[in-house]
């Protein structure tokens, strides 16, 4: 389960909310700096920021946990990405929750 936290928020920001331990309870739960948040690079030109970009983002992390599927839990701006995920890799979501 892959947990996508929004715009000014860090990976960490799950595990203080209290997701983290619940989910993990029946799932493998991965969660990783969005793009120019946390310890993240911060992209200054737009164009780094781009949709296309983050949803390649997020099938990196899940490419690097070596899983054909995974469940999505989007936060804000990263439940907008979450659209671009399933648009593009519908068959890789086994679920998709958008917050």
């Amino acid at each position: 389960m892959i947990l996508h936290h929004g715009g000014g928020f860090r990976l960490e920001s799950w595990d203080l909310a209290g997701w983290v331990h619940p989910l993990a309870a029946d799932h493998r739960v991965v969660t990783f700096d969005a793009r120019g948040n946390g310890e993240s690079g911060k992209p200054t030109d737009p164009a780094d920021n781009a949709l296309e970009l983050m949803v390649d983002d997020v099938l990196a992390v899940a490419d690097g946990c070596d899983t054909a599927t995974f469940h999505y839990l989007g936060f804000s701006q990263d439940a907008k990405v979450g659209w671009g995920v399933a648009a593009r890799a519908q068959d890789r979501l086994a679920s998709i929750v958008l917050i």
